[in-house]
């Protein structure tokens, strides 16, 4: 028996595995004296960075008095400490996975260039100055040469009184460094692109010791230099068979590189070369700890048009991977300005989603619908019956592990103060039903819903208002016209801040054209069709609207 359970478990590590997050960040804590990025970015700014000359004597020794002031004047947290951006990174999945990469720009075939991080273009993002030293060989051989005894050198960044001890591996813990010396080998794992801060590498040595001395090293080459070959061993590490994801920890870096050079109306931006905030302060709403209150703004306004350049039509309404994860919970709806989600045996109202659904934020509400109060997995639990769904869950690139981490992530979606629509019980495929019924406990129905099952699986409204017209007879048309007005209106779809739609495209003679043209007319007619039939029975049956709203589900 135990050697059985020690191979289920073998075998969920390893699916948990395969399905991690795609992207992080390098881990911040408390090793380094502040706990996020964002944090110590404000710290080392309120010194007011300046460049600083540097006087002293070939073969001098260095100043043992470092302060945050002489590391804020090296100006590496203008590029190192850069605030963690907003958790949903499709977009830079987007970039890595599809655009072509020349001279290290990121471009798209009949769209051109989409983004640059080549070293002059990242000093000018993050306003350096011009570098004082080269890291290189010869950069190295002089702190060695200025500096024959490291024990002695380090024994000032230690917060014990005593040198730096290396571990088996020559590696250094960050936790036994004194401010500012834990800063500064905290950015400089981030700048290579380390998962976190805990160790850092004796090669580092004459950068910590430039750093601490407000000599403004050429950062930005050594930026760009990661940067590159991250994207680089990510590409050839990438599975498309198996759909194992190799962790990205530059994610933050690669979309400044596209806002350096696609423009977004819709978010208002026009930060150029010459604005005197860096890109990454000036584009503040896409932080971790800002994007909340913008997120419709940032979805539709960003993330959409983004899609747009890079393949040319609309995007799905979730990633392709993610439709298929969810088919054994969950079916997606999608409303003509919104997307909704269902969870089989549901009772908690969904939230109104944008038109492109991230997998993380996916993953996120089918834990908040599963999860949160009145949800099914939550009540399995108080009722400490076996859980549905199965863990662990994948969605797109993102997982919930196990139940303990869909709970966890209910707040990360409830923060956002989505609006919401009204719920339903849904169980098409009695799931949710025969699960209870085997437990032992409520027994679930699924009842249709012959208008809101319209807008499953539907990408546009002219699917929708097709599909209306070859289902529904005349009066059950009229109904389904009110019904869709009644609960549009409770939702103020003016804050979804949708882009402007695009223009009706020119006629063509060709095949294709002609075929898209037929399709189109025949939407038109069939929402031109609904408005006129409801508009005489708008005046006179005001008092029957809810009515037809709550009374509808017994349509079939």
């Amino acid at each position: 028996m135990g050697k059985k359970n020690k191979a289920q478990g073998s075998e969920v590590r390893e699916k948990t595995k395969e399905m991690a997050p795609l992207y992080t960040d390098t881990a911040c804590n408390r090793d380094a004296g502040i706990s996020t990025w964002e944090g110590m970015y404000r710290l080392l700014e309120e010194e007011k960075p300046r460049i600083m000359k540097v006087t002293a004597v070939a073969g001098a020794p260095r100043s043992s008095e470092a302060s945050l002031e002489d590391l804020a004047c090296s100006f590496l947290h203008r590029i190192a400490a850069r605030p963690k951006i907003l958790p949903y990174t499709d977009m830079i999945k987007w970039i890595l996975d599809d655009a072509d990469l020349n001279n290290r720009q990121f471009k798209v075939h009949g769209h051109g260039l989409v983004g640059s991080f080549a070293a002059q273009d990242l000093k000018l993002m993050y306003h350096l100055p011009e570098p004082q030293a080269t890291y290189n060989a010869q950069f190295v051989k002089k702190f060695a040469a200025e500096n024959p005894d490291l024990s002695d050198t380090t024994k000032e960044w230690s917060g014990r009184d005593e040198p730096l001890k290396k571990d088996k591996n020559v590696m250094y813990s960050t936790g036994s460094l004194t401010s500012p010396y834990c800063f500064a080998v905290a950015m400089l794992c981030r700048l290579f692109g380390m998962p976190d801060i805990n160790k850092f590498s004796s090669e580092w040595l004459p950068l910590i010791d430039a750093a601490t001395n407000a000599d403004i090293v050429d950062w930005a080459k050594i930026l760009s230099d990661t940067l590159y070959t991250a994207v680089v061993n990510y590409r050839s590490k990438r599975s498309f068979s198996e759909r194992v994801y190799p962790p990205f920890y530059l994610a933050a870096y690669v979309m400044d590189s596209v806002c350096l050079v696609s423009k977004f109306p819709t978010m208002g931006w026009k930060w150029t070369t010459q604005d005197p905030l860096p890109i990454h302060v000036y584009h503040k709403v896409l932080w971790d700890s800002q994007f909340a209150p913008h997120f419709y703004q940032i979805c539709h306004g960003l993330i959409l048009p983004l899609y747009r350049i890079m393949y040319d039509k609309d995007p799905p309404r979730c990633s392709p991977e993610a439709q298929i994860d969810i088919v054994p919970i969950a079916r997606w709806f999608g409303e003509e300005w919104f997307t909704y989600i269902r969870v089989f045996g549901g009772t908690v109202p969904p939230h109104v989603l944008p038109l492109y659904v991230l997998d993380k934020l996916l993953a996120r509400e089918i834990a908040y619908q599963t999860c949160s109060e009145g949800g099914l997995t939550k009540d399995l639990k108080d009722k400490k019956k076996a859980i549905w769904p199965q863990f662990p869950a994948a969605c797109g690139a993102f997982s919930l592990f196990d139940v303990g981490h869909a709970f966890g992530e209910v707040k990360n979606v409830t923060c956002l103060q989505l609006f919401k629509f009204p719920a339903r019980p849904f169980d098409p495929n009695d799931v949710a039903q025969e699960f209870t019924t085997n437990v032992k406990m409520r027994v679930l129905s699924g009842k249709k819903d012959l208008f809101d099952d319209l807008f499953q699986n539907k990408s546009s409204l002219q699917e929708i208002l097709q599909e209306a017209q070859s289902r529904l007879s005349p009066g059950d048309l009229k109904k389904f016209t009110l019904y869709r007005k009644i609960r549009l209106a409770s939702i103020p779809l003016e804050r979804l801040r949708l882009p402007a739609r695009e223009p009706t495209p020119s006629i063509s003679l060709s095949e294709n054209s002609s075929t898209s043209r037929s399709k189109s007319n025949a939407a038109q007619e069939v929402s031109e069709h609904l408005e006129e039939s409801v508009y005489d029975q708008e005046k006179n049956e005001t008092k029957t609207k809810q009515k037809i709203f709550t009374q509808h589900v017994t349509i079939c």
